[in-house]
């Protein structure tokens, strides 16, 4: 526990004192036990009892701190931090108080839920954006803008995987683009996009990235290409509204849940739930994923062929 006992976490001094030995008691207990590393079980069992004792008044007993309820309420007072984070910090409590006796093994508390998914572009600004593409000051910003509202919407890729494309990459008819990386797969292009996807190509060479071709890759590469122009696009283009736009209609098509997985490239339907709100009504459309839960029928005519890097 020595490296344990140099950690500080970011609590005020005289706060942190006043808790320090009973938390580096109960992780140094547990750390052995729980998959989680040390310092991370320290940095939220601290947080935690931080809030329990020094905010709340309550005892510094472990009967009282890592009960569950005191857990679900400390959990959702955490505003500044993502869902994501919010989580996690839970799961280490949890397994905490089972370790100390405190909590049953089988003890559950309800999902906290998944963040808001963006909200998808209507058809008139899905229309904007691909105006915007195409009248560009320049035949190298508008293929570009083209490959980004195209590849965005068209085929739904997240911003690293958009970027990544190579005219290589995509069917010459447009049908089909084959992303690499973790989730290597083979996306179906929107039907209305595979015109325009095709031309893209064609108009390319076959190693050549589609969007900003011989720029390096930056984590704003989207965001400074979108707004080193004035005036800014009336719609501004946005990778995860773009691909909030095509899985909604995707689901809207009623595309079963195996392949609809397999196409969005995430492995568990709670993935997906968070886009349920943005479907039409049940009375013009399939209500929702539970709608979606039939088996797969045979793709028409087998599964693209293999093609792709290395080019």
């Amino acid at each position: 526990m020595n490296s344990l006992d140099a950690y500080t976490p970011r609590l005020p001094a005289d706060e942190w004192a006043e808790i320090r030995d009973f938390t580096l008691a109960v992780v140094g207990e547990v750390a052995d036990h729980v998959s989680y590393a040390p310092k991370r079980v320290l940095n939220a069992t601290a947080h935690h009892v931080h809030w329990c004792v020094n905010l709340q008044g309550l005892p510094a007993a472990r009967e009282v701190v890592f009960r569950k309820d005191v857990i679900a309420v400390s959990i959702s007072r955490l505003h500044e931090v993502t869902a994501h984070s919010r989580g996690t910090f839970r799961s280490i409590l949890l397994r905490v108080a089972e370790t100390l006796g405190v909590v049953p093994v089988e003890a559950y508390l309800p999902g906290l839920g998944s963040s808001n998914a963006p909200r998808p572009y209507s058809p008139a600004e899905v229309g904007l954006l691909r105006f915007w593409a195409r009248f560009q000051p320049t035949p190298e910003r508008t293929a570009s803008a083209r490959a980004l509202v195209t590849l965005g919407i068209g085929a739904g890729l997240a911003t690293r995987e958009l970027v990544s494309v190579r005219a290589c990459d995509v069917t010459p008819n447009g049908q089909f683009v084959q992303t690499f990386g973790p989730d290597t797969r083979f996306v179906t292009v929107a039907e209305n996009f595979r015109a325009e996807l095709s031309e893209l190509v064609s108009d390319s060479l076959s190693q050549d990235y589609l969007f900003r071709p011989g720029v390096r890759w930056t984590r704003n590469i989207v965001t400074n290409f979108v707004t080193s122009r004035r005036p800014l696009p009336p719609v501004r283009p946005e990778p995860q509204r773009m691909r909030s736009t095509w899985i909604v209609s995707r689901m809207s098509e009623g595309l079963p849940v195996p392949e609809l997985l397999r196409q969005v490239g995430v492995k568990h339907l709670g993935a997906l739930e968070r886009f349920q709100d943005f479907l039409p009504s049940a009375a013009s459309q399939p209500a929702g994923i539970e709608a979606l839960a039939r088996p797969a029928p045979p793709r028409p005519g087998g599964s693209p062929q293999s093609f792709g890097r290395p080019c």
